[in-house]
C-alpha cells in the first residue's frame, strides 16, 4: 500500500473517532442539561406544594391572632395579594415574594402570640404552628435541593463547549429559589 493512501485511512479514521467522540460528549451533556431540568422541575413542584401547604396554614394561624394583629379590616388573602392556591407556573422569584411575606406574617404571628398569653393555651393554635413549623421544614429542604441543582445547570450552561449545546436547543439559566435583598423588597407586611 501506497503511504499517501495509509495517511488517508488514518486521517479517516482519526476523523471518524472524532466525530464519535462529540457525538458522545453531546449526547452525554444533553442528558445531564435534561436531568438538571427534571431535577429542577420535581424540586419547583415540592416548593409550590409546600407553599400552598404553608400559606393554608399561615391564613389559619392569622384568623386566629387576627383579634390581636393590627391588620384593620384587611384579610389575609389581601395581604398576601392572592386568592387561593399557586400553580408550579408560577416563577422562583414570584414564589420567593411570596414565601418571604409569609415570613413576615409569621414573624408578626409569632410576636402576638409571645404577648398573649391566651394564644399560648390555644390547642387550635399550637397545633396549627407546630405544622408551620414543620412545613417551614419541609420547604427549607426542598429549596436546598432546588437551588443546588439550580446552580448545577446554570454553571453547566456557561461552560465551554456544553454552552455550545445549550445555545443549540436555546435553555436559559433558572432562577434560584430565595430571600434575597431583591425579594424583600417587594414584599412589605407588617403589624
Amino acid at each position: 500500500m501506497e503511504p499517501w493512501a495509509i495517511a488517508v485511512v488514518v486521517i479517516i479514521i482519526v476523523i471518524i473517532a472524532a466525530g464519535a467522540g462529540c457525538g458522545f460528549y453531546w449526547a452525554k451533556t444533553l442528558k445531564k442539561f435534561k436531568k438538571y431540568q427534571v431535577n429542577i422541575v420535581n424540586a419547583k413542584e415540592g416548593i409550590v406544594s409546600s407553599v400552598n401547604k404553608r400559606f393554608a396554614l399561615s391564613g389559619k394561624m392569622f384568623d386566629i391572632t387576627k383579634p390581636y394583629l393590627e391588620y384593620g379590616e384587611k384579610t389575609f388573602a389581601e395581604i398576601m395579594q392572592t386568592e387561593g392556591g399557586f400553580k408550579s407556573e408560577v416563577s422562583s422569584k414570584s414564589l420567593s415574594v411570596i414565601n418571604y411575606r409569609l415570613d413576615q406574617i409569621a414573624h408578626d404571628v409569632d410576636v402576638v402570640f409571645e404577648k398573649n398569653p391566651n394564644l399560648k393555651s390555644d390547642k387550635s393554635f399550637l397545633e396549627q404552628q407546630a405544622l408551620a413549623r414543620d412545613c417551614e421544614e419541609h420547604l427549607q429542604a426542598l429549596r436546598r435541593i432546588y437551588n443546588s441543582n439550580v446552580k448545577e445547570y446554570n454553571q453547566l450552561l456557561s461552560v465551554f463547549p456544553a454552552s455550545l449545546i445549550s445555545v443549540h436547543y436555546k435553555f436559559v439559566k433558572e432562577d434560584f429559589f430565595g430571600t434575597e435583598e431583591k425579594t424583600r423588597s417587594g414584599a412589605k407586611v407588617g403589624i
